[in-house]
């Protein structure tokens, strides 16, 4: 009765009537229950202050950055500058792939000691808990969550909520028809 449409009767078939009102809905609930700016904000504060802590997470993430393109930006800007003009006029062209990993290292070991810096953890945090991030970080997920509802056809709602429906309310139906058919037998005797 939810899923299809029975002539004559009233109500049945509300899944794909109201198709829309049940996917807005959905959006509102997610984003109202789960997203709102204040639990985002929460979210960052907590997870800042974590055991593993935010220095952590950072200094993770520097290991796995690719320092060759900066490194690369680097000689080049060497190489267009006065130095690089005072060393074309000395008749040499060093060979700095030679410095690479060595500058490299050094960047990062920098970069990693710069991540667990009390100062710059403490103003990242004011920076990530503000709360016009916490506003933007919500429109994206309201954009992801649009997207996808968008994607969402009435057969779609209608298999997904059937399948919640048999796999977590089944004894509910049981027991519908069960009463349903005492209230029966009960009323047929009284009328």
């Amino acid at each position: 009765m939810l899923f299809e449409k029975v002539p004559g009767l009233y109500g049945s078939g509300v899944i794909q009537n109201k198709f829309v009102e049940i996917r807005q809905n959905a959006k509102t609930m997610i984003l109202d229950e789960f997203f709102s700016s204040d639990n985002v904000v929460k979210y960052i504060e907590k997870k800042s202050h974590d055991s593993a802590g935010i220095g952590t997470y950072l200094a993770n993430m520097v290991n796995k950055f690719d320092f060759n393109p900066l490194f690369d930006a680097f000689i080049r800007r060497v190489n267009e500058g006065p130095l690089g003009v005072l060393l074309g006029l000395s008749g040499t062209t060093p060979n700095m792939d030679a410095f690479r990993e060595p500058v490299i290292k050094n960047i990062r070991e920098s970069l990693e000691e710069f991540c667990y810096e009390p100062n710059f953890q403490a103003s990242l945090i004011k920076g990530l808990t503000e709360p016009e991030v916490g506003a933007g970080i919500v429109n994206q997920i309201e954009e992801l969550i649009d997207k996808r509802l968008s994607e969402l056809t009435p057969e779609i709602v209608k298999d997904l909520t059937h399948s919640i429906i048999h796999e977590h309310l089944g004894w509910l139906v049981v027991w519908g028809g069960i009463f349903g058919g005492l209230v029966g037998i009960v009323s047929a005797f009284f009328l």
